[in-house]
């Protein structure tokens, strides 16, 4: 996909928080709540949008096409592998990892892969599948680092970033959605290649998109994922079993707890 050289990129218009608002979100295939209160758009001094300006170089570039109703791009080389073995070692030694416990249909259980969670702001909580997910705050230096990178490469601030960790292939997340509130969701992979799929999201008596077919592909190492606009509506997401894989990966998925609206 061409670039469009000697572009620059327009900031959007100030983002304009809803106050006291829920905000719902899922990182499983069940249902979510976030919860928050705030009144700023994350870092909204350095990074004054609130979504990738899809005119700018980088999403001409990196967009991925054939996906009718939502807005994807993905870079496969955000940050080299050297840096990405490096970073993913790093954070497994991590003290704040655990796995929570989840209620389907009324039963607990443990879920698969581990989690840890940072926010800019110890006021923001998150809640998910029955669950409150245990915030830290601060950041250390490296997820500062890491969440700095992904920021200014793509001009947006994040206040939130969730840590999933995959040991192997045979852990994995069903096909779900976040809900449209969450504006921008950008997720950098370290660690084993997985692949990951799109399926169009069809309600019940709902005809399904002009063109819109199943689109998968492989998530490589040091790569970022960037999903915002009318896909979490249109579109569901997962990462499938692949037994075949012994090595672990973990994503850094980057939301906005503020939801910012333009």
């Amino acid at each position: 996909m061409a670039s469009r050289k000697g572009q620059t990129s327009s900031p959007l218009d100030t983002c304009q928080p809803y106050a006291h608002e829920r905000v719902k979100l899922a990182e499983t295939p069940l249902e979510s709540e976030l919860d928050h209160l705030s009144e700023s758009c994350p870092s909204e001094a350095q990074y004054p949008n609130c979504e990738v300006d899809i005119e700018g170089e980088w999403a001409q570039e990196h967009e991925i096409k054939g996906l009718p109703d939502a807005t994807v791009f993905y870079q496969h080389e955000f940050i080299d592998e050297v840096t990405a073995n490096q970073w993913y070692t790093q954070l497994t030694e991590l003290e704040t990892w655990y796995r929570p416990t989840l209620s389907m249909y009324g039963k607990p259980y443990v879920q698969s892969r581990s989690i840890a969670s940072y926010v800019t702001s110890p006021s923001l909580t998150a809640r998910y599948s029955g669950h409150s997910v245990k915030m830290n705050h601060p950041y250390p230096p490296l997820l500062e680092e890491i969440q700095r990178t992904v920021s200014e490469r793509l001009g947006v601030g994040f206040d939130h970033v969730m840590l999933n960790w995959y040991q192997d292939g045979s852990v994995h997340i069903g096909k779900h959605r976040d809900t449209k509130e969450n504006q921008v969701i950008a997720s950098l992979s370290l660690g084993a290649k997985r692949t990951f799929i799109m399926h169009p999201h069809i309600s019940k008596g709902e005809k399904k998109v002009a063109g819109a077919e199943v689109k998968k592909w492989v998530l490589g190492n040091g790569s970022l994922l960037v999903m915002q606009g009318d896909t979490q509506e249109n579109w569901k997401h997962e990462i499938p079993k692949e037994p075949k894989i012994k090595e672990g990966r973990i994503s850094l998925t980057f939301r906005q707890l503020v939801h910012q609206k333009r």
